[in-house]
């Protein structure tokens, strides 16, 4: 199954659209167990998820007190480590290196399988001191898999200049298919780049109603009603149409889709199992959804008025 569990929503309360809030300790450990049993392989967390890398972890330790395996492999992302006060690159490696063990106590893990560097710009900052760490921590056997979460084009094809990395995620949705006519999500598929898509919903604004999204955001509402148009036409779900639509893109290897309640996650599940739209379909929907700005495709460009 392509689909990944992301457990943002587990650790703290996350998403445009989040309408319940964090899940109680209880309801946590109820997703967790659902994603286990409905075949659901990865989970994907970072360390600045609130407690999610820590619901992970007690979960886990269950599994092995009970002399099973592990249920999931795990990715997790750290921060840059030249953020903040930093005297010397040698504070910086410790730091990034402590950021290693924590999340591998954290999550009650021997080794990482999957750590990100969670900000893109630790590609070339301080001459790309941060990637050589990575690299350095995985031949070191304190990681299994490597790579960068990117938020844009452009970074990705920064990302395409390094050598070493086995793993990039990446934002891209029904709406957001710049690395498909740029021809770089081809281009990481060619290299056997494992590419994790996030975003599917972007963050939830694609499930919304027009009359739910807030008024900073309101250029988005005309590609809104025309998505929630089609998916009537097809008579598929919102949140179906957007799923089946990536899944359907060779290159991608997992959808990270988080969820607030076990429903969500289940109607997830049952979603990846649909049929594929027709080709004819797809080349309209890339069509249709062509010409939106950049400020509607990153959220990190959303501006709350003051």
């Amino acid at each position: 199954m392509k689909l990944a569990l992301g457990t943002a929503q587990l650790g703290m309360n996350y998403g445009i659209a989040n309408k319940t809030g964090q899940p109680s300790p209880s309801s946590a450990r109820r997703i967790l167990e659902l994603a286990n049993q409905s075949g659901v392989e990865m989970l994907d967390t970072a360390s600045g998820y609130g407690e999610s890398e820590t619901i992970i972890g007690q979960y886990i330790r269950t599994f092995r007190e009970a002399g099973q395996h592990q249920p999931f492999q795990i990715v997790t992302k750290i921060p840059d480590p030249f953020e903040g006060e930093v005297q010397s690159a040698a504070d910086a490696r410790t730091r990034m290196r402590e950021q290693v063990l924590m999340s591998m106590e954290r999550l009650s893990l021997s080794r990482l399988d999957y750590c990100l560097l969670h900000s893109s710009k630790s590609m070339f900052s301080h001459d790309g001191l941060a990637v050589e760490w990575l690299r350095e921590f995985k031949q070191n056997g304190l990681i299994g898999k490597v790579g960068i979460s990117v938020y844009t084009p452009e970074d990705v094809e920064r990302y395409l200049e390094l050598d070493g990395l086995d793993v990039i995620q990446v934002p891209l949705n029904i709406m957001d298919t710049r690395l498909l006519r740029s021809g770089l999500l081809t281009e990481l598929g060619a290299r056997k780049i494992e590419i994790h898509v996030r975003s599917v919903f972007l963050q939830g604004l694609l499930l919304m109603s027009p009359d739910e999204i807030p008024a900073y955001l309101q250029k988005a509402v005309p590609y809104i009603k025309q998505l929630h148009a089609l998916a009537s036409e097809l008579q598929l779900t919102y949140a179906e149409l957007c799923l089946v639509y990536v899944r359907d893109l060779k290159e991608v290897g997992r959808i990270v889709v988080g969820c607030e309640t076990e429903n969500q996650l289940r109607e997830h599940i049952e979603a990846m199992r649909l049929p594929k739209l027709p080709q004819g379909v797809r080349d309209d929907i890339q069509r249709m959804f062509s010409q939106i700005s950049d400020d509607i495709l990153n959220p990190s460009s959303w501006r709350k008025p003051k």
